[in-house]
């Protein structure tokens, strides 16, 4: 898959998985949106790679505004969300961000894949939410948008049925 990354407001890669944008509406649609939502909207994007950053106080892939209301209620993506590289190297590292960035928020809020190896984010979820039916629902709305995408692509170009 090609996504477009990343999604929103990375000004820095120096010290970007620590930055907080505090920005207004405005300002945010108009200079630092406008690239995203051509590449969706016109470009037919399917796949966004979101941020180590924080919007105000919440890690981007936590933030429901980010994640649906903007990128799939207002501009129709209905392809899927993967993070950016979250392994618990990095977040040892910036644990500033370790506290924002709880598997089950980002998954509530339209985050649908985690680019890591790290057991942790899955054993977190069977653990601590295994009976959270909003994280259920959530979980099976991920996994539709994953499947949905790759039936989609042309990595299926040339299959059948019985393949």
């Amino acid at each position: 898959m090609v996504y477009i990354k990343h999604y929103a407001f990375n000004d820095s890669e120096t010290g970007c998985r620590c930055i907080s944008t505090f920005l207004n509406k405005q300002a945010a649609h108009e200079v630092y949106l406008k690239p995203f939502e051509i590449a969706v909207v016109e470009g037919g994007a399917k796949c966004v790679m979101n941020v180590f950053a924080r919007v105000g106080t919440t890690w981007s892939g936590a933030h429901k505004g980010l994640m649906t209301e903007i990128l799939r209620n207002e501009w129709g993506l209905d392809g899927f969300v993967l993070t950016d590289f979250s392994g618990n190297s990095v977040f040892a590292a910036y644990g500033i961000m370790l506290r924002s960035f709880d598997v089950a928020h980002g998954v509530l809020a339209g985050t649908n894949g985690w680019d890591s190896s790290a057991e942790q984010w899955t054993d977190d979820l069977m653990t601590k939410y295994k009976d959270d039916s909003a994280i259920a629902h959530a979980l099976r709305e991920s996994s539709h948008r994953v499947l949905y995408t790759v039936a989609n692509s042309h990595a299926m170009n040339g299959l059948s049925s019985s393949a």
